[in-house]
């Protein structure tokens, strides 16, 4: 990457230097210098390269992940994440598992319930794992046994057998907690147990009913009335416990971010997450209408720094991410913000560095959103976990490598969250050139400069909160 002048909509200059990752204001003489000769004898400019900051930077990508990184990630595991069946009660026009997407065309088309026996061989070997820790004093991890669907709660027995006979385990220095997503039409049913146990639930919900139209029964009808019923009832049974329930509101083209942030605000108290609809795979069966779905997602500025929206704001999270990762100048270097970058190719997490993902038929993958085609591990035909770390290292290493000499050449390689494992045919959609870099840079810079407290404002709730 070489280093970049750019000009801002306020018509400030700077320099960005990728090899000293700093941002540096320069006069406007310079600038114009510069984009005339390429060149200049300015004595500032001579400084900068005394100093390296006009050095192009090489990221070699040289570290290496092997057999006792994976196993160490294994057993430093925070969650794991159970598919309780993949039948589901409502037929949601935007799943990812329906005929608008490709990437889970195995999972689409076999049904199943997730057995007591399969869980409970992940679970022993899990346990293993963590017990050759020595006995701590420090204050307990949290570890989290998840339940996904499908709708996990039509398959409640399951469910309640592994809560029960994890509660007869021993996940040493390790505090157990249970967490679900769900739609919640079944959610009063089964909300003493779930209660009970202490549940942290994420409900699926898009909004108000004109935003949560897409989210059908199985005869298409709307579940909205379904859902706020049930909702209804466990507020008034349990209301402590409600009130720790969170949202997710997947952005489609209905969505109206200032509508459903009032409407969840007044209804439950709380801010939704908002989250994207699944990466569009052009070969999909349905792609032209999940793609009539999609919108790119804002949110307005009078409610973008309302303390639950400021770290959700896309032109936000660009600012972190940069000030982070690209710009080292511009924030306390003892305060990391985001993750330590590893110094492997593509923003792709370690496996089960952040959690382990368990299919109903027993096959293990390092999280919910992967291809189902290639699992990490399995239970074998004796009934025994089977990962085989050497040969997951080895593939992991195998598809970084394919992807390397193209992230060299990418201007967002330092601060990349694209999941290689999420790749559709391993191509990256978001690769950034020099130019395109260029003005990312100047938007981000001017959105800066528009909103002079907004760094100060991130690492405070990123840092405190």
């Amino acid at each position: 990457m070489e280093p970049i002048v750019f000009k801002t909509q306020n018509e400030n200059c700077y320099l960005y230097s990728p090899k000293g990752k700093s941002l540096i204001p320069i006069p406007n003489s310079l600038y114009n210098e510069i984009l005339i000769k390429g060149n200049s004898n300015d004595h500032v400019w001579e400084t900068f390269k005394k100093r390296g900051y006009l050095n192009p930077y090489y990221e070699k990508f040289d570290g290496i992940i092997d057999e006792f990184y994976i196993k160490n990630s294994l057993k430093h595991l925070s969650q794991i994440v159970f598919e309780t069946t993949t039948s589901c009660n409502l037929s949601c026009e935007y799943c990812c598992y329906g005929e608008g997407y490709s990437t889970f065309d195995s999972r689409r088309l076999r049904h199943g319930h997730l057995k007591l026996e399969t869980a409970k061989k992940i679970l022993d070997y899990l346990c293993c794992l963590f017990n050759e820790e020595k006995e701590s004093k420090a204050p307990l991890e949290p570890f989290a046994i998840s339940f996904y669907g499908g709708e996990p709660l039509m398959n409640f027995k399951v469910i309640k057998e592994i809560v029960d006979y994890a509660k007869t385990k021993d996940f040493r220095n390790r505090k157990l907690s249970f967490t679900m997503t769900t739609n919640a039409t079944l959610l009063a049913k089964h909300a003493d147990f779930l209660q009970k146990h202490k549940f942290k639930m994420l409900i699926s919900l898009d909004g108000d009913k004109p935003h949560d139209i897409y989210r059908k029964t199985i005869d298409k009808k709307e579940s909205f009335d379904i859902v706020m019923s049930n909702l209804q009832q466990v507020k008034n049974k349990y209301p402590n416990w409600f009130s720790t329930f969170r949202y997710n509101a997947v952005y489609t083209n209905v969505s109206d971010v200032e509508s459903i942030f009032t409407w969840f605000r007044k209804t439950f108290n709380k801010v939704p997450n908002f989250s994207p609809l699944h990466p569009l795979t052009k070969d999909a069966k349905d792609y032209v209408k999940i793609k009539s779905m999609t919108a790119k997602y804002e949110i307005p500025e009078k409610i973008r720094f309302s303390d639950e929206l400021l770290p959700q704001s896309p032109i936000n999270k660009r600012v972190l991410e940069f000030c982070n990762s690209l710009f080292q100048n511009m924030v306390n270097k003892e305060i990391n913000i985001l993750e330590e970058r590893k110094t492997i190719p593509t923003g792709t997490c370690i496996p089960f560095s952040k959690r382990m993902f368990v299919s109903y038929d027993g096959k293990i993958h390092p999280c919910e959103k992967v291809n189902r085609d290639y699992p990490l591990g399995n239970i074998n035909s004796d009934g025994e976990v089977s990962i085989d770390l050497q040969n997951i290292a080895k593939e992991f290493m195998s598809k970084l490598s394919r992807q390397k000499s193209k992230c060299q050449q990418c201007y967002l390689q330092l601060c990349c969250t694209k999941c290689l494992l999420c790749f559709h045919n391993e191509i990256c959609n978001d690769f950034t050139s020099k130019d395109k870099f260029s003005l990312i840079l100047s938007q981000t810079i001017t959105y800066i400069e528009n909103h002079p407290n907004i760094i100060q404002q991130l690492k405070d709730q990123i840092i405190i909160k």
